[in-house]
């Protein structure tokens, strides 16, 4: 998942699971909706700066990473891939 933060830096935040998505709009009048994803994750994990994951990420997948966006990863073995930037006690591996 990536997170902007208030500093304008930008992180991507180790896999969650998605417990539920909630819907809202914004305003009684507005007709575009709001979304929030509620997700659990370990507080062990760490955050990746989206540079050194772009980088890491390149190199261990086919994926094009151009943007900082979340989205889905279609192959399990690119998912796979990428669960490995980090270690199983949180920690960001070194590979």
């Amino acid at each position: 998942m990536v997170v902007r933060h208030l500093d304008k830096s930008v992180s991507v935040q180790a896999p969650a699971q998605l417990l539920l998505i909630d819907h809202y709009q914004k305003t009684p009048k507005a007709k575009n909706e709001r979304y929030v994803f509620h997700l659990e994750l370990s507080q062990r994990y760490r955050a990746i700066p989206w540079t050194t994951f772009k980088r890491k990420a390149r190199r261990l997948t086919s994926l094009n990473f151009s943007s900082p966006r979340t989205m889905p990863v279609p192959d399990s073995i690119d998912a796979d891939r990428l669960l490995a930037l980090w270690t199983a006690s949180g920690g960001v591996s070194r590979k």
